[in-house]
């Protein structure tokens, strides 16, 4: 824990799983599965055909992206900051073509350096 979050790190590696304990990594001789118990927060973002609108939280300073996506393939990104407790629209480019297999996502992130999502959504064309 640092205080606010708790954490671990545990990997794999050749199907033998390993966890790290004060900075040594250590073989454990079961399978690790992550369990994590979320809940449920206010929906932070919606898209309309033309327009991705954000409502940020008090601690939501960091990036908003929004990625166009054709057959789960980044096709093209656009990155806006934003800052905590403001409301926000956001253009959708009209070359982004609504198309079959074709989606827009939009994501904040907190830190870009820890790359941690805060939330996802996405519109899905059809």
């Amino acid at each position: 824990s640092d205080g606010e979050n708790s954490y671990f790190k545990i990997t794999q590696n050749q199907g033998k799983s390993f966890f790290n304990q004060n900075g040594s990594w250590m073989s454990v001789p079961y399978v690790t599965r992550i369990k994590a118990h979320t809940k449920l927060i206010e929906e932070k973002i919606y898209f309309t055909d033309t327009t991705a609108h954000l409502k940020t939280d008090e601690l939501d300073d960091g990036i908003f992206i929004m990625g166009y996506y054709s057959k789960n393939k980044v096709e093209d990104l656009r990155l806006f900051a934003v800052k905590a407790s403001e409301t926000y629209s956001f253009d959708i480019p009209r070359e982004w073509k609504k198309a079959d297999g074709c989606q827009i996502k939009g994501f904040l992130w907190k830190s870009i350096s820890s790359m941690i999502p805060i939330f996802c959504n996405e519109i899905v064309w059809e």
